[in-house]
């Protein structure tokens, strides 16, 4: 790869909570991605299963690089 077609990592994942079922957990990240559409703070949310059948909900701030465009 070359420095031009690198990608610049992302925030961390963090781990939000674990479910037994699945749709638990897509109710938690349906209210999370309200939330994040009325809030200044714009947070992604994603389901990962886990080896022992359970799903954890993962989120991490979006990074606004169009608000940092606009600021310099």
């Amino acid at each position: 790869m070359t420095e031009e077609t690198k990608r610049k990592q992302g925030k961390p994942w963090t781990n939000e909570a674990v479910f037994k079922t699945y749709e638990e957990a897509f109710v938690l990240v349906q209210e999370i991605n309200e939330m994040s559409a009325i809030s200044e703070k714009k947070v992604r949310a994603k389901i990962k299963r886990r080896a022992n059948d359970k799903f954890v909900v993962k989120v991490r701030l979006i990074k606004d690089d169009k608000a940092k465009q606009e600021n310099d």
